[in-house]
């Protein structure tokens, strides 16, 4: 009895619990994560509470002392944990029938209020942005660049304004003076009067000054447009932000500033030519066809998120795993509006919910039979190796030893994206070869910060190419670009035209954003080296030349895919993305290893696989953490939570990068204080 009361402690302690000796009993109170008080508060008291997806990562820092009380509950105890600590809750009303406590920030709460003002045409809507202008976190940074984007835009506006009534006072001008003259000199032609010369030389005098009035306005026009040219580089380049980033509500109306500007332009361009006071041989009252092709395509951007975010509210209630789906669709084709990003993170936390129960709550002692069965079925379909070999070890009681064979292959990684909502594999096959010169290869580009990027590209040159079928966009050809100076920096392979070639397996549609770097740069390294990867392993990632990885986009919907991937056991992904994986549901934490890293050697540590002989201390050592660790993961999966905690606490010294067993830890920890 002693030693299992000794055993006890010892988890207490490793888990940092609070522990209450007999006559010390007090109000049971939360020390844990913000996220972790937040969903099981919301599971205790059934609370519809959605975590804005802009401020996971500002959440996941957040760290409540032994002093949150738990009695009562409600929104009053989350509120009064979440206030310190400069986070707000609102009410959002999803639908008729839905509203959720939506946790935010004061300054992402403006950024949404800013954004329903555009699109209500609300003139207080800079007033909302004004209102943070001191917060310095990289959401207020944000709002204070949109709000001087829509400041400059209104001062444009009103500039625009008052030329456009004095240019159309001078083409009016101009027109009555020519229909003067005009007359004037029909009505000499026909009279046999002396005044008639005088009259039509009045006329003259009359129309050289209205066209000397046109050329001024037509001048004071183009000094306009160059000004207006100069000050559209702010908002163009807070419009490719919004539109590369998926905030397209936000670039959509940004854009149509731009163009209603540029617009307008070209009517009074037109008219002045219509009435002969311009001679051109273009047409300059049309807008140029790429700024309206990138406006339709805003426009069916806007319109698919739209369908998909009516999808998933008609099936929240029915069906909360499918409108998980519609609101990831919904909210990853346009992150500028918050009924998708409060859709989601209510749908998010649904999933965390029954995720927490199934884990923290399992079946009754009848249905464990059943669950175990489910379980394993599950690891033997989807291929999940490790985990299978940690559970005929759990079920058998003996050490097996040993790992199991994984498939592997030199050059190939297995990289991961976001398409249509939902992640997925997209494994990419590199090789060093000679690459030609690609500078005709590079496309000019529409917009002007698009063309800047293209045309360093272009001076640059570096020798990489893709040989798959399908469009890249710019920033996928810095990302092989990127990887390229890397894997020259740490090797003497490339000389000469000696580059690299990019194959995608997946061969057709478009390939964007910068997230493929750490997979190229992956597998380059493989090709140098000779060396396999695992096949199990998928990565995400936008890699720097010196090694550094950062964040990328669409990271819970990437690790999501993995989960469901045949084979794949182990993801990584960039450790600033840490915040963002506190939405996965904890199935997810107990199904995958998940890795964070912040250089391509992290990367390389766990992906790279030498052969068990030729393994390093630390890769060995890596190794035998991950075992152990799946051991702890097989038990929680199968309901043996007392098992895992046991595995999981002699492993709280492993390196930060395996984020799964700080993970877990966190949340045995919360689950026990928010039980008392």
């Amino acid at each position: 009895m002693r030693h299992r009361v000794s055993c006890l402690l010892l988890v207490v302690i490793a888990l940092g619990l609070t522990v209450e000796l007999p006559g010390q009993a007090s109000a049971p109170t939360f020390s844990g994560r913000a996220c972790d008080f937040i969903l099981l508060l919301a599971e205790r008291d059934n609370l519809p509470v959605a975590i804005d997806p802009e401020v996971a990562r500002q959440l996941a820092e957040v760290e409540l002392e032994e002093a949150v009380p738990v009695a009562g509950g409600g929104l009053k105890a989350l509120e009064a944990a979440l206030k310190p600590h400069g986070f707000v809750v609102q009410k959002v009303d999803l639908s008729p029938s839905l509203s959720v406590s939506w946790v935010t920030s004061p300054a992402a709460w403006a950024y949404w209020e800013a954004i329903g003002g555009m699109v209500r045409g609300d003139a207080a809507l800079l007033g909302k942005l004004r209102a943070v202008e001191q917060d310095k976190t990289p959401l207020g940074q944000r709002c204070a660049a949109l709000r001087e984007s829509l400041e400059l835009l209104l001062k444009r506006n009103q500039e625009m304004g008052r030329f456009d009534a004095s240019v159309r006072e001078s083409i009016a001008s101009f027109k009555r003076a020519k229909n003067d003259l005009q007359l004037a000199e029909t009505a000499a032609r026909s009279s046999m009067s002396g005044n008639a010369g005088g009259a039509v030389g009045m006329a003259q005098d009359r129309y050289q000054r209205a066209l000397a009035d046109a050329e001024k306005a037509f001048a004071a026009l183009e000094e306009f447009h160059t000004k207006m040219v100069e000050g559209n580089e702010l908002v163009a380049q807070r419009f490719g932000m919004a539109y590369g980033r998926g905030y397209i509500t936000e670039a959509r109306f940004l854009f149509e500033q731009l163009f209603a500007g540029s617009a307008r332009l070209h009517a009074l361009l037109g008219l002045m030519q219509q009435e002969g006071m311009l001679k051109n041989e273009r047409n300059l009252s049309q807008v140029p066809e790429s700024v309206t092709a990138l406006r339709k395509d805003l426009q069916r951007s806007m319109e698919e998120a739209a369908g998909n975010l009516k999808s998933a509210l008609a099936l929240a209630q029915s069906n909360p795993a499918q409108a998980q789906k519609a609101f990831a669709q919904a909210y990853w084709g346009d992150r500028s509006v918050l009924a998708a990003a409060a859709g989601l993170g209510w749908a998010d936390l649904q999933a965390n919910r029954q995720s927490l129960r199934l884990i923290f709550q399992p079946e009754d002692p009848g249905q464990k039979s059943a669950r175990l069965e489910k379980l394993e079925k599950y690891l033997r379909d989807n291929e999940k190796l490790g985990l299978l070999l940690a559970w005929v070890e759990m079920k058998t009681g003996e050490a097996l030893g040993g790992s199991p064979n994984v498939r592997t292959k030199v050059g190939t990684a297995r990289g991961l994206a976001v398409s249509n909502g939902k992640g997925e594999l997209l494994p990419v096959a590199t090789r060093v070869e000679s690459v030609p010169s690609r500078a005709e290869e590079v496309s000019a580009a529409d917009d002007y910060w698009s063309s800047v990027l293209m045309q360093r590209l272009r001076e640059q040159d570096d020798p990489v190419s893709f040989g798959d079928y399908g469009s890249k966009d710019q920033w996928m050809l810095v990302a092989a670009v990127e990887a390229y100076r890397w894997l020259r920096s740490v090797d003497g392979t490339f000389r000469d035209r000696v580059g690299l070639r990019v194959d995608f397996h997946q061969l057709l549609g478009g390939k964007a954003g910068d997230s493929a770097g750490v997979t190229i740069a992956s597998g380059g390294y493989s090709a140098i080296r000779n060396t396999p990867l695992r096949q199990d392993v998928a990565m995400t990632g936008s890699v720097r030349s010196d090694g550094a990885v950062k964040a990328v986009g669409g990271v819970p919907l990437k690790v999501a895919g993995a989960d469901n991937a045949d084979g794949v056991e182990t993801v990584i992904v960039p450790k600033e993305n840490e915040g963002d994986l506190l939405a996965l549901p904890i199935e997810q934490l107990c199904r995958l290893v998940i890795i964070v890293g912040d250089d391509i050697r992290t990367y390389l540590k766990y992906a790279v696989e030498p052969g068990a002989d030729k393994l390093g201390a630390e890769q060995k050592e890596a190794r035998q953490t991950l075992q152990r660790l799946r051991a702890a993961q097989v038990r929680l999966l199968a309901g043996d939570q007392a098992g895992a905690q046991k595995i999981l606490v002699s492993l709280a010294g492993a390196p930060r990068e395996i984020y799964n067993i700080r993970r877990l830890l966190d949340l045995l920890r919360a689950q026990l204080t928010m039980a008392g």
